[in-house]
């Protein structure tokens, strides 16, 4: 089973914020956007297959990210 790792920001409760990143990022690089500017809303920013804290085992889908 692939572990995927999401950054939360902003107040608990139901996401409201999806934040998605490139080829060659990861989910931390939403921080500076959802705690400057995006205070009120619950901000999930995962790391994607293969990049960050997430598991770094193929397949590197679309898939296999929304599973």
């Amino acid at each position: 089973m692939t572990r995927l790792h999401v950054h939360r920001y902003g107040p608990a409760g139901s996401v409201r914020v999806l934040a998605i990143h490139g080829l060659t990022g990861h989910g931390k690089r939403w921080q500076q956007l959802a705690t400057r500017h995006l205070t009120e809303m619950a901000v999930a920013a995962p790391d994607l297959i293969g990049h960050g804290r997430s598991s770094w085992a193929a397949p590197w889908t679309i898939d296999a990210n929304v599973a």
